[in-house]
This record gives C-alpha cells, sequence and structure tokens, in this order.
C-alpha cells in the first residue's frame, strides 16, 4: 500500500473511534447519566470559523444535525456501539474496508479497553451553533463541541468539533471527529470541500484531580 493512503487508512481507524469518545473514553454506568445527557449550548464561537453559506436550506438542517449529535452522545452513554456506527461517515468504511458489524465490534471491543482503564464520559456542550457550507456536489456542517471525560487522575476536556458531509439530495449526514482532520487532510477525504476555507482548531486539555 502505498505510503499516503497508509497513513489515511491509519487516520480512519483513529477518526472511527474517536468520532465515539472510544479513542480515550467509554460511557459511564447507565444509572450515572444525568449529566452526561445534557447537551448545553454555548454562545461563545470558536476561531478560524468558516464562512457558512447563505441557504435556505441551513436553518431546517440544524435540528436535525443536533439531534443527530444528541443521538451519538447518548449511544456513548448506553454503550450501544451498533447505534454510534450509524452516525459515522462512509468514507471511513471504504478507507478501513470494513462492514458496520466489524466497526461495532472495533468499538466493543475499545470500549472495554477504555472502561478496564477507568475513564468515563462525563458531558458534552454545544460550544456554538452547527455551521454550514457547500459546494456543486456536497453539503458540509461543522459542529462546535467541548466533551469532559472523567480519568481515573484527572479530567480531560476535548474542544473541537464534529465534521459531517452529505451528498446533495440526500438527507442522512456522516460524520467525522474533527481532531484529526486539517487543512491538507480534508481534501484527500472530500476533494470538493470548498477551496480556501479553514477548519476550526481542536484542542486539549487535562487538569489533575486533588
Amino acid at each position: 500500500m502505498h505510503l499516503h493512503h497508509t497513513k489515511i487508512h491509519c487516520v480512519a481507524i483513529v477518526m472511527a473511534l474517536s468520532l465515539l469518545g472510544c479513542d480515550k473514553v467509554q460511557a459511564p454506568n447507565t444509572t450515572n447519566t444525568s449529566t452526561a445527557t445534557n447537551i448545553t449550548t454555548n454562545t461563545t464561537a470558536q476561531t478560524n470559523t468558516p464562512t457558512a453559506a447563505p441557504t435556505d436550506w441551513k436553518a431546517a438542517e440544524k435540528q436535525r444535525v443536533q439531534n443527530d449529535v444528541d443521538n451519538i452522545t447518548q449511544s456513548m452513554i448506553s454503550r450501544k456501539p451498533e447505534r454510534m456506527v450509524e452516525y459515522l461517515h462512509p468514507r471511513i468504511f471504504e478507507l478501513l474496508k470494513k462492514s458496520p458489524n466489524d466497526m461495532s465490534q472495533l468499538l466493543k471491543q475499545a470500549g472495554v479497553r477504555m472502561n478496564k482503564r477507568g475513564i468515563t464520559f462525563e458531558s458534552a456542550e454545544y460550544i456554538s451553533a452547527p455551521y454550514f457550507l457547500e459546494s456543486e456536489h456536497s453539503q458540509f456542517v461543522i459542529v462546535p463541541m467541548k466533551r469532559v471525560f472523567n480519568m481515573p487522575d484527572k479530567k480531560l476536556e476535548q474542544q473541537g468539533y464534529l465534521f459531517g458531509q452529505r451528498q446533495k439530495g440526500t438527507e442522512k449526514w456522516g460524520y467525522i471527529d474533527g481532531k484529526h482532520l486539517n487543512d491538507n487532510n480534508i481534501r484527500n477525504l472530500f476533494p470538493d470541500f470548498p477551496p480556501g476555507e479553514l477548519l476550526p482548531s481542536s484542542t486539549e486539555n487535562s487538569v489533575k484531580k486533588q
């Protein structure tokens, strides 16, 4: 396999896991879900926010996308990887050459490992409303988010975004965690991503527990 495609293949594995929080976290016991189920909205926007396309469809799609993100979060909490996989972008399956069932098993195994390490999902919060871009054939959405995870010795805060794409004329969005996307590899995955648009930044901070 060519080195370029090998790198994309490796990134695809990590993106498939991190979309669902499974590269670092595992959902908590369902008896402690009151905090995690509350996805709140913060009106503070991230830097490097691309200019959203002025279209008529984006208002209706905002609610659809937020429902998707809420369902992804609930799937993390309830430990149902088969539901999480429904929201994974098809490009991930193509690059990994894996079926949805294979991906469910991969995520389940990753979740077991994270659970053994005592890592739990605490909360998710919208940093700002989803915003949309489009090309001739595709529509894109960026969902700025903050997610917090509990680890045995520290609390981990990830501030970034989910990236969604769909073909025009279709309803279903597919998502990738923006943590592993940048202004170079985004066009390897989606060649028609609008030229000149910059992706938001992603940060990760940890605070040691007292």
